[in-house]
């Protein structure tokens, strides 16, 4: 583990740097401007005063978003339902983890309320209109690199720090005729910071339950071509008592997190080419509810990527990355069943895997009817092992699984946007996934080692989205899609026990296929911007867990079995109401039900798991000319299902965050989470888990010169 005290060296070596490049840069600029203007030597204090503290830019409401057609697009004319976060709103915003950014989106759904430094990484898993939150089905990347754990899944939040992210694109509905597998429900891509100037960012958090946070993002330009950028972020928290006060025993405690993350890029930039390197490391440590009850994980990747400008229509894009991955879990069991009393281990977890791929793509526009034209390919190679140590009952010899296998998926992609009169779009799009499973074995120890079978099978995903701009103010948008989710190494290979339970694996799964449509509405009138959407989505063959025995032992076995359906209606709406204060608001009413599990009958006609009825969420900020800033926030959720069955209850969350400029280069900033410290179920899993009470945290915010575009 990376210590704090050798983080905090090289912070402040590098922000020793770059302070004096920063500083010596100013120093520079300003010799200049005297040289050229003699009369500067006369200038008024309040001349001086209006350099100093600025007003601040007005925030677009019209982002550039590359994730909903793989080109960039400006979201106001996309014919699909997107939400793009911009850089303002994740700086000021009162969250500390990133996957906390995204819980207002609307339609969004998550595992559990719990953030995800307070849960088991197996359980960040997130979801789009009610698909259900507890299995990936939202395809996330960085940089439009895949983001999704390659063994279970999940998304792991620790390795795109809040400080290193430009802005967050989330486009609702299937976008797997694009994208392939996991974006059966959309696509989450998370954009890095860029690098055009000199300049740094530092910031150092401190607050309750001994929570601590330091972050340094320095960037150099080396001539007009070349920049190079650094992130360094570290996070501890000791975390409070999750636990619920009446179940909690003499093993319970704090759940603390500790991660790291370091990233290095560079880009290069000419009139027909840009390109960029990048290498980050990323580690993460947790005790979760007990002290036997461990994980961490280590994860290692580079990817790199350019596009070529061929001539004033047409360009070229390619991409390759490298991931390598070391997730270690230690999970406890009770000695006693049901008495958080005392605890023994009972599954040690290895779990190594490498993750490798590439894209190209060719894109062409026009002034024509066929404004564009692109066709692509994608490869990816996911290689995984589960060993797994399994002890049945204190002082018991352990018996071995292991279990892992390989995965190829390759896919060809094609889209055209044809406008036949001005103001009406056609956006066909058709995608060609194979997929292979292959060299599948599994372990036991003492025992037999089983190889399995090979599979392989085609996916044809087709989405045809049309806009019409009905007036300037008012356009309408619908689309059709196919969509699917490839089943996990996870899900085909890895098996384990523990006290009374088996988790059994199935080499033979199926993926899962959604079917659906939206229809939508985008308004646009002064500082208004809103949407209203309608959807319909079926997905068949669903993966889940099943319980195939009671006794002598529960078991369980992934399975393809039944059908879900989610049909909802989303509500979005944002305005600047002056110069300084701005506000949003939304609603999601999602209704989705499961409606039919052979497995289980009982649970026909339920809601999903992890999938609210209704959601609302709103804002209000306020940023004054001197830079002050103010933001209160709101959400209210409605009964869901935990993924055990067990209903949570509503709830309701405020939070507040407020900034101010305290000398030329530094900023105060302080945010609170749930200032009224309501307490709801955030989840259910393993023991009633309470959501985060009240939290005060502060720190100060440092910048030189601009470290991004």
């Amino acid at each position: 583990m990376i210590k704090q005290t050798y983080l905090n060296v090289i912070i402040g070596l590098l922000s020793l740097i770059a302070v004096y490049t920063a500083t010596a840069q100013e120093s520079t600029i300003e010799k200049k401007q005297e040289t050229t203007n003699p009369a500067s030597e006369s200038q008024s204090p309040t001349a001086e005063k209006e350099v100093t503290n600025p007003t601040p830019p007005v925030t677009t409401l019209n982002p550039v978003v590359i994730s909903a057609t793989r080109t960039e697009r400006t979201v106001s004319d996309l014919p699909v339902s997107a939400t793009v976060i911009g850089k303002e709103a994740i700086t000021e915003t009162p969250a500390i983890a990133t996957d906390d950014i995204l819980r207002d989106v609307p339609s969004i759904n998550f595992s559990s309320h719990l953030s995800s430094f307070m849960q088991h990484p197996t359980s960040n898993f997130v979801s789009i209109r009610g698909l259900g939150g507890g299995l990936p089905h939202v395809l996330f990347l960085m940089d439009g690199i895949p983001l999704n754990d390659p063994f279970f899944g999940y998304v792991d939040f620790n390795r795109v720090p809040k400080e290193q992210i430009e802005r967050i694109e989330v486009v609702r509905g299937g976008s797997s005729s694009l994208w392939g597998s996991f974006a059966e429900g959309g696509v989450v891509n998370i954009v890095t910071k860029r690098i055009d100037s000199t300049g740094i960012e530092q910031s150092a958090m401190g607050g309750t339950y001994s929570t601590f946070r330091e972050n340094l993002f320095a960037s150099q330009k080396i001539d007009e071509h070349l920049g190079i950028g650094l992130g360094v972020n570290y996070f501890s928290t000791a975390g409070y008592d999750a636990v619920a006060p009446d179940e909690r025993g003499t093993v319970d405690r704090r759940t603390s997190s500790h991660s790291a993350n370091i990233q290095l890029k560079t880009e290069y930039h000419t009139a027909d080419f840009e390109g960029f390197v990048r290498g980050n490391y990323s580690e993460n440590h947790q005790i979760l509810d007990t002290n036997l009850n461990t994980n961490e994980t280590h994860t290692v990747n580079f990817s790199m990527g350019g596009r070529w400008i061929l001539d004033a229509q047409n360009d070229i894009k390619a991409g390759l990355f490298y991931l390598n991955q070391n997730f270690i879990t230690n999970n406890a069991d009770f000695v006693v069943s049901g008495s958080r009393d005392a605890e023994f281990l009972s599954n040690l977890h290895q779990t190594p895997a490498t993750d490798i791929g590439g894209s190209v793509q060719w894109t062409r526009t026009s002034d024509s009817v066929l404004k564009l034209l692109n066709v692509g390919m994608d490869v990816r190679n996911i290689e995984g092992v589960d060993n797994s140590d399994n002890i049945a009952t204190p002082g018991a010899n352990p018996t071995v699984l292991k279990g892992g296998g390989q995965q190829l998926f390759l896919g060809w992609f094609g889209q055209a946007s044809v406008f036949p009169v001005p103001d009406w779009e056609i956006l066909p799009s058709l995608r060609l996934d194979y997929v292979l499973d292959y060299q599948g074995s599994q372990d036991n120890i003492p025992g037999t080692t089983t190889e399995l079978s090979d599979k392989h099978y085609l996916q044809l995903n087709p989405k045809i989205a049309t806009r019409y701009q009905i007036v300037k103010e008012v356009a309408v948008r619908a689309s059709v899609y196919r969509g699917f989710r490839a089943p996990t190494l996870d899900n085909l290979y890895r098996s384990f026990s523990s006290q009374g339970f088996v988790l059994q694996s199935n080499s033979q799964l199926n993926p899962e296929v959604l079917w659906g449509g939206d229809i939508g509405f985008d308004v646009a009138h002064g500082p208004f911007q809103g949407q209203i959407n309608y959807f319909n989505n079926r997905i068949t063959d669903q993966i889940n867990y099943i319980t195939t025995s009671f006794a002598p032992v529960f078991t369980q076995q992934v399975q393809n079995v039944g059908e879900t359906s989610s049909q909802g209606i989303e509500v979005i709406g944002d305005v600047q109401l002056t110069e300084t204060i701005s506000s949003g608001v939304s609603y999601s009413w999602t209704d989705a039900k499961i409606r039919s599990n052979p497995a289980n009958p009982s649970v026909v006609g339920q809601q999903t798991f992890n999938t609210p009825l209704n959601s609302v969420s709103g804002f209000v900020r306020y940023r004054h000319s001197s830079g002050a800033y103010l933001e209160v926030q709101g959400r209210y959720v409605s009964t869901s299902l935990d993924s055990t069955g067990i209903r949570m209850d509503a709830h309701k969350v405020f939070d507040a965050s407020a900034s101010c400029p305290v000398y030329k280069h530094m900023e105060a900033f302080l945010f609170a989470q749930n200032i009224t410290d309501g307490k709801y179920v955030a989840s259910t899993f393993g023991a009633t888990h309470l959501g985060a009470p009240f939290q005060i945290f502060g720190g100060i915010r440092v910048t030189f010169g601009g470290t991004h575009g």
